[in-house]
């Protein structure tokens, strides 16, 4: 049987992923990948957005790997 957080991991990232594939507008002129700021401060709501996705899957992949099992419960011998 699978595992409940597996699954709840798996659903999460069905609907993350087509949200990071999806560009926000206004990309017009030349494609070259350049790094500047100042397409961070023209879309503050991307900017956002972005950093929370990121931070939310440290946060998750983290809680995903550090979690610890249920404790086994051992029966007691009469």
């Amino acid at each position: 049987m699978k595992s409940p957080r597996l699954r709840s991991f798996l659903i999460a990232t069905a609907f993350v992923l087509p949200t990071l594939a999806h560009a926000h507008p206004g990309h017009d002129g030349d494609h070259e990948l350049v790094w500047d700021f100042d397409h961070l401060v023209e879309h503050p709501l991307a900017t956002i957005a972005c950093v929370s996705v990121i931070v939310a899957a440290v946060w998750g992949t983290f809680r995903l790997l550090k979690s610890r099992p249920a404790p086994k419960t051992q029966r007691v011998k009469r």
